[in-house]
């Protein structure tokens, strides 16, 4: 009987979610707007549109837990997909909501995107909120707090690019405890769009498994098992190639699982998805604490 109630509560969870998004898609929501309408608004402040460089896109949302701060725990810095072509911060509340919560700072950071930037512009974006993340997220003694990266999709793979290749962050790669790819594309042929996108002007590598050397953070790879879009072999070779470095990794397969719902699965609202939500916040838990 135990089972019955159970099975019963869950699936009524999982239908009340789905007229939710039925009546929102009536409305003409996008499916990021279904998802900001269920994610709650209230456990965190919002220091929005934080300037980390000139440009119009290089700014930056700050998410902070309510109540007494724990610097102890590392910021996370994340950075969104859509194919280096699109996105917004305003976007994914759901992410600063999701991980503030549960007593991280997190900051979710725009960047530029193509065509007005191709390869490594919006990597090098990416290298710079970090360092506005090192200059402004402050322990009380005033040296920098440790950063976990974090993206999903195309901000995984800027992730992946910040973390393994030492040469984007310089001397700051040291504060970086670790970092966490959802559905990345980290090593794959282009095609002739993504091609254009990711064109190495210096022939530096491009692609995250290339650009791999020994000393990179430990790696979390969160893979969607039925991944439409960024096929697990991206994650099979980055995680052999870093695994022959002698770098950390642990990573976990979401079986039924696709691109789009592995992030929305971060979501505080939609851990009946997938456990992405308790699977990270349990990575970010076991790392070892200033």
């Amino acid at each position: 009987m135990r089972r019955v109630v159970r099975h019963g509560a869950k699936f009524g969870l999982k239908l009340g979610i789905k007229l939710t998004f039925g009546a929102l898609a009536l409305a003409g929501c996008s499916a990021l707007d279904m998802v900001d309408a269920v994610t709650p608004r209230g456990g965190y402040s919002l220091e929005a549109n934080q300037a980390y460089g000139s440009e119009a896109r290089q700014k930056l949302d700050v998410y902070l837990p309510t109540g007494p701060e724990d610097d102890t725990r590392p910021v996370v810095l994340f950075f969104y997909g859509g194919n280096w072509k699109m996105g917004s911060k305003a976007d994914y509340r759901f992410v600063g909501q999701s991980l503030a919560t549960a007593g991280y700072v997190t900051i979710v950071a725009d960047y530029r995107l193509y065509p007005a930037v191709s390869f490594p512009g919006f990597v090098d974006d990416g290298a710079a909120a970090t360092a506005w993340t090192a200059s402004h997220m402050l322990k009380p003694d005033g040296s920098p707090r440790r950063i976990v990266l974090m993206g999903h999709s195309a901000g995984a793979y800027i992730a992946a690019m910040l973390a393994v290749d030492p040469r984007y962050l310089g001397p700051r790669r040291a504060l970086i405890q670790a970092w966490i790819g959802l559905a990345g594309p980290y090593q794959f042929e282009p095609n002739e769009e993504n091609g254009r996108i990711l064109r190495s002007p210096d022939g530096r590598p491009n692609m995250a498994a290339d650009a791999a050397v020994a000393g990179a953070p430990p790696a979390f790879l969160l893979v969607a098992g039925d991944d439409e879009l960024v096929g697990p072999v991206n994650a099979d070779r980055l995680e052999a190639k870093l695994k022959s470095l002698g770098v950390p990794v642990l990573r976990k397969t979401y079986p039924g699982v696709h691109h789009a719902t592995l992030i929305g699965g971060l979501g505080s609202s939609f851990g009946f998805v997938a456990p992405v939500r308790a699977d990270v916040l349990a990575y970010l838990a076991a790392l070892p604490k200033d």
